[in-house]
């Protein structure tokens, strides 16, 4: 499986690339203009999310959390796609990864902006169970995805 984020549980990661989580807005947005932001600038935004739980290793945890802040309003969209498309129709703001919104980012529909100034990197990994047979299907395809994506530079 590709994944972002740490293993956990009882997996192991293969490392595929490093992407950066981005804050994500309307191109017209008063944030869009700027090179980055630090975690007050979301304090008054509609923020659209796909977990209810914040996840270990991302946005929340490493961005929000640590400044005592939250945003105004958080509704969870459980696709990546419709948050995109909120976002794009203007509704609020999003921290996602760079890769997962290039889409939208390459077509102009959406503005890309580093999250504090070094940004927030995040590791792609392809992911098996620890007990997984070295020569089993489910290794191969981890193996294939890593030849395939491995060490890709992403933009």
């Amino acid at each position: 499986m590709l994944a972002p984020g740490p293993a956990q549980g009882a997996c192991e990661a293969t490392h595929l690339f490093t992407d950066e989580l981005v804050l994500v807005t309307h191109p017209e947005h008063p944030l869009a203009g700027r090179t980055w932001i630090g975690p007050e600038a979301i304090a008054e935004e509609n923020y659209f999310t796909y977990n209810r739980q914040p996840s270990p290793g991302f946005e929340y945890e490493r961005f929000v959390r640590p400044a005592g802040l939250s945003p105004r309003t958080i509704t969870v969209l459980e696709q990546t796609g419709a948050i995109a498309e909120m976002i794009a129709a203007d509704f609020g703001v999003s921290i996602l990864s760079r890769w997962a919104m290039s889409p939208w980012l390459d077509s102009g529909r959406l503005v890309a902006v580093r999250c504090g100034r070094s940004g927030l990197n995040l590791e792609w990994s392809a992911m098996t169970r620890v007990e997984t047979a070295d020569d089993s299907p489910e290794r191969q395809v981890a193996n294939a995805i890593v030849g395939w994506l491995g060490d890709v530079p992403m933009s």
